[in-house]
């Protein structure tokens, strides 16, 4: 039998913008088709599902050309 091989060391970090949705727990929703983001808590956020990118910092969200959601 041969042991695991051992993770991969130097991983590469986790990108601003997830290549898939949905975002881990925490994170801000950006609509791509809208250009809003939406942060936890906030009305629309659960809803918001299809074309999302997902960012860790609102300064993430505004440099990759996103607005903050008015509610």
């Amino acid at each position: 039998m041969s042991s695991p091989s051992p993770a991969p060391t130097g991983a590469p970090q986790r990108s601003a913008v997830a290549a898939s949705a949905p975002c881990q727990p925490g994170q801000i929703k950006g609509n791509r088709s809208s250009g809003i983001y939406h942060l936890p808590g906030q009305a629309s956020y659960a809803r918001t599902r299809a074309n999302v990118a997902c960012f860790d910092t609102e300064a993430q969200a505004q440099a990759a050309g996103f607005r903050r959601a008015r509610q």
